[in-house]
């Protein structure tokens, strides 16, 4: 068996679908940042400002989910970094403005 072939089969067997965790990763966090941003807007009234560093950060944490993904030219996986700084700070603001 090849090399590549038994890399594939470790993978599969120690982190099972990676296309399918991707994509439920990817709408868990869409979901997530559709809430925090509700949640923000709706019960603590932000300024613009904080709103527009709200997105920037919520971009930043949607590229590290690409950073620290699964690569399929390479066929190699990284354990993705759940608690980013961008995404504690996102988090800080919420319960910041809902405290």
């Amino acid at each position: 068996m090849a090399k590549l072939e038994q890399v594939e089969i470790e993978v599969r067997s120690r982190y099972g679908d990676i296309p399918t965790q991707l994509q439920n990763a990817r709408e868990d966090l869409r979901t997530f940042k559709v809430t925090l941003l509700g949640e923000l807007v709706g019960e603590s009234n932000p300024t613009g400002q904080e709103i527009a560093a709200l997105k920037t950060q919520m971009a930043c944490i949607e590229k590290r989910q690409n950073d620290y993904g699964f690569d399929f030219q390479n066929r190699t996986f990284t354990t993705s970094r759940v608690f980013t700084p961008p995404l504690l700070m996102c988090i800080t603001l919420c319960l910041r403005k809902a405290g």
